[in-house]
């Protein structure tokens, strides 16, 4: 359990960034209205704040739980910004570049909160893995 809940912020981090960036329906909406099927486009116009607010709060909640591992607040403090900025570039401001900053914000704060995790663990297994020297 403790691994499940020690991954869990990195991956709904990413899933969080995902959706508020690329809204994957709305690549899917041309295709769903040829198909008869545009009425599932309304669900999605519907819940798609709530389901952007649920996977940032999932992610935030990840990040707490890596932080009783290395005591850091920096992935938390970025995970809270970057939700912020997700939210308010897609559904109050519709500026489309705030919301790819908050991505990348939200994807940052995954990856330093691996980095305050493995610590020099990573660096050491990327540095054998150029170099040939696996173990």
């Amino acid at each position: 359990m403790k691994n499940y809940k020690n991954n869990f912020g990195k991956y709904a981090a990413i899933v969080t960034a995902a959706w508020a960036a690329l809204c994957p329906i709305c690549y899917l909406a041309p295709l769903l209205i040829g198909f008869g099927a545009g009425s599932t486009l309304i669900f999605t116009a519907l819940f798609g704040e709530k389901i952007l607010i649920a996977l940032i709060l999932i992610s935030l909640v990840g990040f707490y739980f890596s932080y009783k591992t290395h005591k850091n607040l920096l992935p938390i403090a970025l995970g809270v910004v970057a939700g912020g900025l997700m939210y308010y570039g897609r559904f109050v401001a519709f500026n489309f570049n705030l919301l790819y900053v908050g991505s990348a914000l939200m994807i940052g704060a995954a990856v330093a909160d691996i980095f305050l995790k493995e610590g020099a663990k990573i660096i050491v297994k990327v540095v054998r893995m150029i170099y040939g020297k696996h173990k």
